[in-house]
């Protein structure tokens, strides 16, 4: 018999004995030998690893579902604020702080708009006892509108003794920060000539304003007169609020925008050429108090720019055309506006502009290359047009400009205009003698 003829006929013997162990006993044995924990304690250990697995993964699919909406909301953001001037009185969209950084150095202020203002003060008003409302002494900080008393006298404001201290607080702090032509709020415009309106233009260096005088900064200058008891100054030199109803038929930016505070650093607009004067001059004079004697002859008096200086720091000393930054397009390398100005009507997504309300703040968007910001857009700027400041017109365009508008070669819409206007402000220059 062969070897493998033996081994088949011991393997149909081995199949027809009966199991000297069940598949119980050897899955056991089988199971200890691997190092498998089994009974009642592998079962409960079972579970529990199956509800750790069940947690991470819910975990994990909940933190990507709150990324992808982060990222869906953080790409909402991004669109640019859309305002219209259709019905001035419907409410003002509130931009994201992402949408903010559309502007260089506001993006960590906060925003008010004039809707909320009105919603908050008619709130207060509503909820409010007559009583309570006459201890609180409640009013707007600077009621220019609605002023008058039955007889028709007008109202003025009456300052507290902190109003007055906070005021002169910022007076001191507008004065010293002049005396030293602080780099934070003035420029440097060395001498030099430049091209401009197909001529050689020369023009001595004089120091200018970084921005548009503020509505701080005017309401520093009102209230002061107020203190001084020069109210016929005062009266001619305020502003007047209710053109924003003339032009725009808003009457909440007339009650709110030079009045509150949330609009401190915002332009001051509906200024005439005779306030804007009047402000220049009070400057000149407060200054010549602050400083000393012997500094007092290195000074000439603060006014405003004549076009030329205006159109020699706006453009870089003539570098810059014909706009306020490099190129001839109103968009930057992202796509975001650089000015504050109507927009393109070609652009479905901006029907009005990118600022946080009309008027955006006096230090907003990008400075140019000598640290002067909205130079283009936003408040069309005061300037003389004659070498003895009889003629005046205005430079930039404004927020109610179109891109040709806020060019500098554009044609001035209000050449010759004296009085108010919502979309005319101005900021101030001065030539520094240095005697020895």
């Amino acid at each position: 018999m062969s070897n493998e003829q033996r081994l088949n006929d011991l393997f149909s013997q081995a199949k027809q004995l009966p199991s000297a162990y069940s598949f119980e006993e050897v899955s056991v044995q089988f199971v200890k030998s691997a190092g498998i924990k089994t009974g009642p304690k592998r079962n409960l250990l079972s579970i529990k690893n199956i509800l750790i697995m069940l947690a991470i993964t819910s975990i994990v699919a909940t933190t990507l579902l709150l990324t992808t909406s982060s990222k869906e909301s953080h790409s909402e953001d991004q669109k640019p604020i859309s305002v219209t001037t259709e019905n001035p009185n419907a409410p003002i969209e509130l931009p994201s702080e992402a949408s903010k950084k559309i502007t260089a150095d506001y993006d960590k202020t906060p925003f008010h708009s004039i809707a909320t203002l009105v919603d908050n003060a008619s709130n207060h008003v509503a909820e409010t006892s007559g009583e309570k409302l006459e201890e609180e002494g409640y009013r707007l900080p600077f009621p220019y509108t609605q002023a008058k008393v039955a007889d028709d006298e007008y109202q003025f404001p009456k300052l507290t003794e902190e109003e007055i201290a906070a005021n002169h607080k910022q007076k001191k702090a507008m004065l010293k920060a002049l005396e030293k032509f602080d780099k934070k709020q003035y420029a440097y415009i060395p001498s030099g000539t430049f091209e401009y309106d197909s001529k050689s233009v020369s023009v001595q260096a004089f120091y200018m304003q970084k921005t548009e005088v503020s509505n701080l900064e005017y309401r520093t200058f009102l209230f002061d007169l107020l203190i001084q008891d020069r109210k016929e100054e005062f009266l001619k030199a305020k502003p007047d609020q209710t053109q924003w109803f003339v032009y725009f038929q808003s009457k909440p930016y007339e009650e709110y925008y030079f009045s509150h505070p949330a609009y401190d650093d915002y332009p001051v607009v509906n200024v005439s050429k005779e306030g804007a004067e009047m402000y220049c001059k009070w400057l000149s004079d407060e200054l010549n108090k602050f400083v000393d004697d012997k500094k007092k002859k290195n000074y000439n008096d603060v006014r405003l720019p004549h076009r030329e200086e205006w159109i020699k720091a706006a453009s870089n000393e003539g570098k810059q055309w014909p706009y306020p930054w490099d190129g001839p397009y109103v968009r930057n390398s992202e796509g975001l506006y650089q000015a504050n100005f109507t927009g393109e009507a070609s652009d479905d997504s901006l029907s009005f502009t990118t600022s946080y309300d009309i008027l955006a703040p006096v230090k907003s968007y990008w400075p140019n290359a000598l640290g002067m910001y909205n130079m283009s857009g936003n408040a069309a700027e005061m300037v003389y047009d004659s070498e003895d400041n009889s003629s005046v017109g205005t430079a930039g365009g404004s927020w109610k400009s179109d891109a040709v508008g806020i060019q500098f070669t554009a044609p001035d819409p209000y050449k010759g205009k004296v009085s108010p206007m919502p979309t005319i402000g101005f900021r101030v220059v001065m030539t520094y003698l240095k005697v020895n």
